[in-house]
């Protein structure tokens, strides 16, 4: 995981235990395994998102990039990286892109 992804997930921790969501003594690793968040490089999100016990019944996958304050490079790299490494390897497929219409 890159040092700004770390960075922004112990922000993120921090910020909840601050709103006494999660106890003060609570590790980011700890509170990151009590959420069903998949994070980390293409191929651990691949492989976390493919032991989890519900992907079987998913028919979406809602995406959230980087929690904390990224910046609009970073959230754009991690769409990228969705497309082209994630998704694939669930088995998604763009569709061909639509003829686009012209109003008049």
């Amino acid at each position: 995981m890159g040092e700004d992804a770390q960075r922004a997930r112990t922000v993120g921790v921090e910020r909840m235990k601050q709103r006494d969501e999660y106890p003060a003594e609570l590790s980011v690793e700890d509170a990151y395994a009590r959420i069903p968040a998949h994070y980390g490089a293409p191929e651990d999100v691949v492989a976390s998102l493919l032991e989890d016990r519900l992907m079987p019944y998913a028919t979406e996958l809602i995406c959230q990039v980087q929690p904390g304050d990224p910046t609009q490079a970073q959230m754009l790299r991690s769409l990228e990286l969705l497309a082209k490494y994630v998704a694939p390897a669930l088995g998604w497929r763009p569709a061909d892109a639509p003829a686009l219409a012209t109003a008049r």
